[in-house]
């Protein structure tokens, strides 16, 4: 008895003494999509394992809610830092696989979220009475019909509006062009927004078709160079000149040369 106490005491011993293994952060947010991504805030990491935590949410857990507030992220912080490429990369996979995008408390109590001016839009829509908005359809209760409403979600909005931006920046003017018809469409239908867009769209739709017509008359005037003008008839001087009788005598002259 005396032997196993011993032994017992010399093994937590060397547990206690023993100098605690910290695991890495993938190994303890394994399965918890939501660890994951809080994992991407945590300040003690440098900003390139918090970029990495992030795209493992979308990559581990593609469905999951995290995934589209995971690629929210990246490209909102990627637009702050003015990193056009990085913006198009993440908001176009967001905007492929959640159009409707809605985002986390957590993520909208980041001051990354304060910064991006989505909180700005709420408070507009909120002192305006433009939270709800009408949906299609209607439905009756105690024999009154009301009309069906949603509150306004402004995410999709802001993300079209900044992939139009970026896409201006590096000079992809179709598909900014197109960018700004899809925020257009995802604006409420009152208030600044839809204006705003409509002029973007304005002003390059107005762009498009004078490089157009410019690039059309340049490639006109490059065809029309590029061929070659007809041979000019050349201009039998020797017939004009001579007398009718020496014409009539020139095959003569050429069967001879060939007997």
């Amino acid at each position: 008895m005396m032997v196993a106490q011993r032994l017992f005491v010399c093994l937590m011993v060397l547990l206690l003494a023993a100098p605690a293994v910290r695991p890495e952060p993938a190994q303890e947010t394994a399965g918890d999509p939501e660890a994951a991504f809080r994992l991407g805030f945590a300040e003690e990491l440098p900003p390139g394992e918090r970029v990495q935590a992030l795209e493992r949410v979308v990559k581990e857990h593609p469905e999951g809610k995290w995934a589209d507030d995971a690629l929210w992220v990246l490209g909102e912080a990627a637009r702050q830092q003015e990193l056009d490429r990085r913006v198009v990369y993440y908001w176009q996979l967001l905007m492929a696989a959640r159009p409707a995008v809605e985002l986390e408390e957590f993520t909208r109590g980041r001051p990354l979220y304060q910064a991006s001016g989505l909180p700005q839009v709420v408070f507009f829509l909120e002192t305006a009475g433009m939270t709800y908005v009408r949906e299609d359809g209607t439905f009756t209760r105690s024999d009154r019909v009301f009309l069906n409403v949603k509150r306004f979600n402004p995410v999709p909005m802001l993300v079209w509006e900044g992939l139009g931006r970026s896409y201006q920046t590096l000079e992809k003017f179709d598909l900014a062009l197109k960018a700004y018809r899809k925020a257009l469409e995802s604006a409420p239908p009152r208030g600044p927004w839809g204006r705003k867009y409509a002029q973007s769209i304005e002003k390059l739709e107005r762009a498009l078709e004078a490089e157009n017509a410019k690039n059309k008359a340049e490639g006109g005037d490059e065809a029309a160079g590029s061929e070659s003008p007809p041979p000019e008839t050349p201009r039998r001087e020797a017939e004009e000149d001579e007398p009718t009788a020496d014409r009539e005598q020139a095959p003569a002259t050429e069967h001879q040369e060939g007997d």
